[in-house]
């Protein structure tokens, strides 16, 4: 009973009807595929119906491309020129370096055809550093002749002041010589200094002299005669002061006098008495030369 139940639910099937279904089904299938065999169709009558360029159009177009091409040949150009020009300019600068220096260039450049660019970058890096230490040399080469002129000024102008004050004090030199030495044996002496250390620094303090008197409208040579003065030094008196003058100028007035000071009567030489710097001991061992008949005619 169980097998008629079931056998009795299942509906009966139209044959006709499924077959017109299925034929409606294939028309349907055939009607898509023409669609788009009809659409590539159409696409590619309207590529081939596209209408060409007006020759204005291409005309422009190939006007553009050879501005381009010309801008970029003319920026190749001005790059091989500029790097030439580098070159040649690295070159004369590497001329005045040492050895050591141009050796240094040579290993640390970066090769041209590899590295184009880094190359570039190493010859204008080396450029510039060369030239910077080119001015700084000019600037000191420029420094140092300023000062020599600034010196040669210094100096001419204390000779002139020495000049015009001699006039007013004839034993200004005696006077510079004496603080001079007092000076020196005192920078040795008190600051330990050696003698070409105390000359040099003596030096240096009568330019200073020269200038800052100069400034305040003063004769730098009245200054180191009054130190001198502040020192202990004190002017022969005028008869001694003749008499050394005369000694000084030539020794041919006294036929007796010993020729080249070597000579001596009982311990009196007259390069010892030349150098004598204290008047009083000046004229005690004049008397003395006197009365022995030194410098009798």
């Amino acid at each position: 009973m169980l097998g008629d139940e079931a056998a009795t639910s299942v509906p009966e099937i139209d044959e006709d009807e499924l077959n017109r279904e299925m034929e409606e089904a294939a028309q349907a299938e055939s009607g898509t595929d023409a669609d788009a065999e009809q659409s590539d169709t159409q696409a590619q009558a309207d590529e081939g119906e596209r209408e060409p360029l007006p020759y204005e159009e291409l005309a422009k177009r190939y006007e553009n491309v050879q501005k381009a091409l010309k801008q970029e040949r003319g920026q190749r150009r001005e790059l091989d020129q500029w790097r030439g020009q580098m070159e040649e300019r690295l070159s004369q600068l590497q001329s005045k370096a040492s050895p050591a220096e141009q050796q240094a260039d040579g290993e640390n450049k970066p090769d041209r055809n590899k590295d184009p660019l880094a190359y570039l970058d190493w010859l204008d890096q080396k450029v510039t550093q060369y030239e910077e230490r080119e001015r700084e040399q000019q600037t000191r080469a420029q420094q140092e002749q300023q000062q020599r002129q600034y010196l040669q000024q210094v100096q001419e102008y204390g000779a002139q002041a020495e000049e015009a004050f001699r006039k007013e004090a004839p034993d200004y030199d005696d006077a510079a010589t004496y603080y001079a030495k007092s000076r020196l044996e005192e920078l040795q002496h008190v600051y330990n200094m050696t003698p070409q250390a105390a000359q040099q620094y003596l030096g240096q303090e009568l330019q200073a002299a020269v200038v800052q008197n100069a400034q305040r409208g003063q004769n730098p040579a009245a200054a180191i005669y009054a130190a001198a003065k502040a020192r202990g030094y004190a002017a022969k008196s005028g008869e001694a002061q003749a008499k050394l003058d005369q000694m000084k100028e030539g020794r041919k007035s006294s036929p007796t006098m010993p020729q080249g000071g070597k000579g001596k009567t009982n311990g009196v030489s007259m390069d010892e008495l030349l150098k004598i710097e204290d008047p009083k001991e000046f004229e005690k061992r004049w008397a003395e030369a006197e009365k022995q008949g030194l410098f009798s005619r």
